[in-house]
């Protein structure tokens, strides 16, 4: 088994397991992900009426596909990188 060495917020050094280091870092990755996932619900849709109606629809579209691939890319580097491939 191996180990890592940490600062805490005190810049004492502190030794992590790898285990501990890997729950950490998956624990990140999941974050993350829920992070990309709960923006990606929160996107306004284009739409004819209602709030947005006051700019044009094709200006709307074109901000709601840049915003979804922003964050289909970032979701994919995410998964990308996770370790072992867990989430994707």
């Amino acid at each position: 088994m191996h180990s890592v060495t940490t600062m805490t917020n005190n810049h004492t050094p502190t030794i992590m397991t790898d285990n501990e280091y890997n729950k950490g870092l998956k624990d990140g990755y999941a974050k993350s992900l829920a992070i990309v996932e709960n923006l990606s619900k929160n996107i306004e849709p284009p739409e004819t009426r209602g709030k947005l109606d006051e700019i044009p629809y094709h200006e709307q579209y074109i901000a709601y596909q840049a915003q979804t691939e922003i964050l289909a890319r970032v979701h994919y580097f995410i998964t990308k990188h996770a370790p072992l491939n867990d989430y994707a």
